[in-house]
């Protein structure tokens, strides 16, 4: 079946979709383990957040966020305030790659996004990073969309600097920097998500 061919409806199909997917080098490089997918488990989770891509460790258990730095990154969102069992985890990549990818390597993924967001229906979207954000249309320097929210179909979409930017920092100082930027951006995400939700309610 062609992924692109109808609209799934559940996050098992979406598995089943792109288990085989060859449609780019990266692709062929997991060929093993396949791609990196979202769990089939959807109950109770109300945000989607959506990172850039999984790495080596997330490859080799199969799940997005299971690594280091996705664990870390939950870790940091619980401290903005957001329940683990709230989020759901998915990538703007399924695949690990060790090169910044091009349009065309982030063209082949590009439908994951939408069937995932047919299926969860979530109350927001968090984007994670620069390739997230401009997964959902954001242009310009993460400086400048940091914080900020922007429409993608019916959803809203808050825009926050990648928690693994932390790990990158040069010292101490420029980490405990970027840490608070961090967290200002994902503080930002949690007063979203309670009034899109306050105001769903009222519906």
């Amino acid at each position: 079946m062609n992924i692109f061919e109808r609209p799934p409806k559940s996050i098992a199909e979406i598995r089943s979709l792109w288990k085989g997917c060859d449609l780019c080098v990266f692709a062929s490089l997991w060929k093993e383990t396949g791609p990196c997918l979202p769990v089939e488990d959807i109950i109770g989770k109300e945000i989607l957040v959506v990172g850039q891509w999984p790495g080596e460790k997330d490859m080799e258990i199969g799940t997005p966020f299971s690594g280091k730095q996705g664990l870390i990154a939950i870790s940091i969102m619980e401290k903005a305030g957001f329940q683990r069992d709230n989020l759901f985890f998915t990538n703007v990549l399924l695949c690990s790659c060790p090169t910044v990818p091009n349009k065309l390597i982030l063209q082949n993924c590009r439908e994951q996004i939408d069937q995932t967001l047919s299926v969860l229906k979530p109350i927001i979207v968090i984007a994670l990073g620069s390739h997230a954000a401009k997964r959902f249309g954001a242009s310009g320097s993460m400086k400048n969309l940091r914080g900020k929210t922007v429409s993608y179909k019916s959803y809203k979409v808050s825009i926050c600097t990648h928690p693994a930017s932390i790990a990158r920092a040069k010292d101490r100082a420029e980490q405990k920097k970027v840490e608070t930027e961090v967290l200002s951006d994902l503080r930002q995400a949690k007063i979203l998500f309670d009034q899109t939700k306050n105001k769903i309610s009222r519906m």
